[in-house]
């Protein structure tokens, strides 16, 4: 299983790019205490444009799974500019 990970501190960071698998993916958020938003993105062109998937905004602890058919693309989790206000949350993506 590939995975990518970050620890979100501070808005406009994000993990590295993570394609499906067979379109699936799995997320996690995790932490203790912290206020901000938390978006997952994909994008169609491999990075270089990113788009907010529906349902994609998450201001606490989750996980789930996602299904993607879609061909070629590939998804990222992280805090956009000015979403994050204070703390420390772990952000996780796997096939």
């Amino acid at each position: 299983m590939n995975s990518v990970t970050k620890i979100i501190t501070s808005g406009d960071t994000w993990t590295g790019p993570i394609p499906t698998n067979n379109g699936h993916l799995a997320y996690t958020i995790q932490g203790d205490t912290w206020d901000g938003t938390v978006t997952i993105q994909r994008s169609f062109d491999d990075g270089v444009t990113w788009f907010d998937i529906k349902d994609g905004t998450f201001t606490q602890n989750e996980s789930k799974n996602i299904y993607d058919p879609t061909d070629m693309i590939v998804y990222r989790m992280g805090s956009k500019n000015g979403d994050f206000t204070s703390g420390s949350v772990s952000v996780r993506l796997d096939q």
